[in-house]
């Protein structure tokens, strides 16, 4: 438990240089036993009997196209999941309403028209993302807790 909330804190508070190394360690060494499995596949494939020259070629051109493949599927778990996530959650989209976030759709909203719809519109929008709407609300909010501290008093 200990240990636990140390590490938390650390994550928090600690030397970004030293938490960067223990982070960026683990990536590494993965990213190099990728490199040689690679490596090693290939060498093997370039000693098969008769047609190891073929077949390294036609992994020298695959691989370039794996490769973007699982970039975009990175890409879209990655982003996607928190993004599908939060529209999910009824409570947040009601407060991104409530904020004047236009760009948010509920999750069984989502659909490609309503996506370039949504896209389009928040590339013609550049003004809708007022500051002072967000600072009344936060005076708003602010009254709001004053009062409720008061009437617990």
């Amino acid at each position: 438990m200990a240990q636990t909330q140390k590490k938390q804190q650390d994550m928090g508070t600690g030397d970004v240089k030293k938490l960067l190394l223990q982070l960026m360690i683990p990536a590494v060494v993965a990213q190099v036993v990728n490199l040689l499995y690679n490596i090693v596949d290939r060498i093997y494939i370039g000693h098969i009997p008769e047609v190891g020259d073929l077949a390294l070629t036609g992994v020298g051109v695959t691989f370039p196209i794996i490769t973007l493949v699982s970039a975009f599927a990175a890409f879209a778990g990655q982003g996607g999941a928190p993004l599908a996530a939060i529209s999910y959650d009824p409570k947040v989209t009601g407060f991104m309403h409530y904020i004047g976030q236009k760009h948010c759709v509920y999750f069984e909203d989502v659909t490609a028209e309503n996506l370039c719809a949504l896209i389009d519109g928040a590339l013609g929008d550049t003004g809708s993302y007022s500051v002072d709407r967000l600072r009344t609300l936060a005076a708003q909010n602010e009254e709001i807790a004053k009062k409720l501290l008061e009437e617990d008093r």
